[in-house]
């Protein structure tokens, strides 16, 4: 039990932090990549500004609505940066799985450093030219000043030859450069957060809060799939409704502390192939219906073309954000694995266009169709999609 005074000083924080959050609209949290360690749990970065973050992840109750020191880490190439920093928990009701990090001294030692970072990512400074490429030029000597109708010698024709190509490699690099970083920062956008692959079928999902305590994902229809110990005390069997099979997410795992909602198994109807869940920007779900691409990162590096089945906005979300459902071709996502999680790239319409040109000038078939898909994206009409590495 807290004494009176930390009990005051505690609710002094919660109350603070309260009115903080009124004024999200004048610091709006900014889409980066980052993680958050919290009492040896580790949360996953959605939104940060300055002066709370949103992230995702699990944390027991008991570090719900407290006081705590979090270690915020921003992973650079190369390098890792650690900022702690005293804050308030509270949970995201309007998001499953969520949480709202308050900072309680937004002004503290930590401002200048978190400051820094925010502007740096808003600048887009991700390429750094270290060294300077110039050619020296060669001055004439005076007695070859007047000797304009001299023949050139060997040596001569040899250096200026060799001074060409060095400045023709050194342009083509730089255009190189400058091309893949209009790619990068215009042409392609990253979708913030990781998309999901999913079955389709019927969820079974936790009405209330409890512990999972028996889990079957071979039940047959009518056994029992999964077991809820709840918060009230009692038991909550969840059976197979069909003779389908069933698939058990990350949370259908015994022993694991669950809460409303979450879906702990799917019963999975005939041969659906699963789909790809991400919740992204509105402005990038825009881009999809009105003739952008949408392609998935596996790790081995190859692409996968997305289709836009549906995008639906997300009421109460501090950002412009849809949930998006995408689907694939037969049997990649599968392949990919139900329950994993993929990043998703969004490219522009004219960029698309290009690389189908481009594709149909090289006979790159696979450029071509795949291209040629983000056009169907536009009419909502399914278009035969590849697998590309470009």
């Amino acid at each position: 039990m807290l004494d009176s005074t930390a009990a005051q000083e505690t609710a002094s924080h919660i109350a603070s932090a309260r009115v903080r959050s009124n004024y999200e609209t004048e610091h709006p949290p900014i889409w980066m990549p980052f993680t958050v360690m919290v009492n040896g749990h580790e949360l996953k970065g959605v939104g940060l500004s300055l002066v709370n973050a949103i992230v995702s992840g699990h944390l027991p109750p008991e570090a719900v609505d407290r006081n705590l020191i979090a270690t915020f880490t921003f992973l650079f190439q190369g390098y890792s940066f650690n900022l702690p920093a005293d804050v308030l928990i509270a949970r995201e009701f309007d998001r499953s799985g969520s949480y709202r990090i308050t900072f309680l001294n937004p002004t503290g030692p930590h401002l200048p450093h978190l400051r820094y970072l925010l502007n740096s990512y808003l600048a887009g400074d991700l390429v750094v030219i270290d060294e300077l490429l110039r050619v020296r030029g060669e001055k004439a000597a005076p007695s070859q000043a007047g000797k304009a109708g001299e023949p050139k010698t060997a040596a001569m024709l040899i250096r200026r030859i060799s001074g060409v190509a060095f400045v023709t490699l050194a342009t083509i690099g730089l255009l190189a450069l400058v091309g893949y970083t209009l790619q990068k920062r215009v042409f392609v956008h990253q979708v913030p957060s990781l998309a999901s692959v999913e079955p389709v079928g019927l969820p079974l999902r936790a009405p209330e809060a409890g512990q999972i305590v028996y889990v079957n994902d071979q039940a047959a229809q009518g056994d029992v799939v999964f077991s809820l110990q709840s918060v009230r005390g009692e038991a909550l069997n969840f059976t197979n409704p069909c003779d389908c099979a069933v698939f058990v997410t990350q949370y259908g795992a015994s022993g694991a502390t669950v809460l409303p909602g979450e879906v702990i198994a799917y019963v999975e109807k005939g041969d659906d192939e699963p789909v790809l869940k991400a919740t992204m920007p509105s402005a990038l779900t825009k881009k999809l219906m009105f003739g952008g691409r949408a392609v998935a990162l596996l790790p081995d590096g190859d692409k996968i073309d997305l289709h836009l089945v549906s995008a639906t906005p997300i009421a109460g979300s501090s950002q412009a954000e849809s949930a998006a459902t995408f689907s694939a071709d037969k049997g990649v996502l599968r392949a990919a694995g139900v329950g994993s999680t993929l990043p998703v790239e969004v490219i522009d319409k004219s960029y698309a266009r290009l690389l189908s040109m481009l594709g149909k000038l090289t006979g790159d078939r696979t450029g071509a169709s795949t291209a040629g898909q983000a056009g169907d994206a536009a009419t909502g009409t399914p278009a035969a999609a590849g697998t590309s590495g470009s």
